[in-house]
């Protein structure tokens, strides 16, 4: 039997009010309060069938992000940058560019 592993979230937990999440963009930053953690546990999956085998063991915790009312990790949005605390700064639009051209291809 041929597996593959992959984290399914099994609990969210809000985040206190202050934390949020920080997206570089080309328009530059933009930040928006983080809606919580997702808790995630790691499962090997049967390739042919799609089922669960066996839970590893292994857990992630995560930054939540809320995309057409689901919760997922914030770091799948492509441009997903870093995690504010509470008191932390906003990015400036130069700390943004300079993100946002370090992610740019490399011309040839």
């Amino acid at each position: 039997m041929a597996t593959t592993y992959r984290f399914r979230t099994v609990d969210f937990r809000t985040a206190p009010p202050g934390w949020r999440i920080a997206f570089a963009t080309a328009l530059g930053p933009i930040v928006e309060p983080m809606p919580g953690w997702l808790i995630r546990e790691e499962v090997e999956y049967d390739t042919r069938t799609e089922d669960s085998v066996t839970c590893t063991g292994s857990r992630e915790v995560v930054a939540a992000l809320v995309v057409e009312g689901e919760a997922a990790p914030a770091y799948s949005h492509p441009d997903f940058w870093q995690i504010l605390g509470p008191g932390e700064p906003d990015p400036t639009p130069e700390e943004t560019a300079e993100k946002v051209a370090r992610r740019a291809p490399a011309s040839s």
